[in-house]
């Protein structure tokens, strides 16, 4: 009995240390509420929810529910971000999508203590209404370059083959249930 105890716990620190490894975990509901660049998108959260994150390439996907009505929803958004530098780029009535940039040395409430980078930054956002569930995804690159876009990053490319499919697969099975 100590023996098979034993193997299990082998086995699942194993797999432990193969996601810290590779960077990925699915991320709790502290984490969430910690990460400074999500939390004007989070309107008035209920039951956040982690579906994936990666800690090497800084991306997030969550969701939460919300009793806030569509125009509610979408205003307190715009409200919560008219002083910050996130720009919607893409806009349906169910999906937004954001980005931002800070330029190497450029100092901001907004941007902690990483001014020796230059950051762009994406972030999509589907409100299900009938649901009262909202899903996130956010990707940070960072370049030492003076300024980046972010369509021009590795990330960009890394967030076009991993993080937005499964930001749509998490939307489809929110859709499913």
């Amino acid at each position: 009995m100590k023996i098979a105890s034993i193997s299990v716990f082998l086995v699942l620190s194993a797999l432990a240390c193969c996601t810290m490894m590779n960077g990925e975990d699915i991320p709790s509901e502290a984490c969430i509420r910690r990460w400074k660049a999500v939390q004007p998108f989070m309107i008035e959260p209920r039951q956040l929810t982690g579906i994936y994150r990666n800690r090497e390439i800084d991306a997030i996907i969550f969701h939460y529910s919300t009793n806030a009505a569509t125009e509610q929803f979408w205003a307190s958004l715009q409200s919560n971000i008219q002083e910050t530098k996130w720009r919607i780029v893409t806009e349906t009535p169910e999906t937004r999508e954001y980005e931002r940039q800070f330029s190497k040395g450029e100092i901001s409430p907004e941007r902690s203590d990483m001014a020796i980078f230059s950051s762009a930054e994406k972030l999509k956002i589907d409100y299900l209404a009938s649901m009262g569930m909202a899903i996130v995804a956010y990707v940070q690159a960072d370049s030492s370059a003076a300024h980046i876009g972010f369509d021009d990053t590795r990330e960009a490319r890394w967030a076009a083959e991993e993080l937005w499919p499964r930001f749509n697969t998490a939307l489809n099975q929110l859709h499913a249930d």
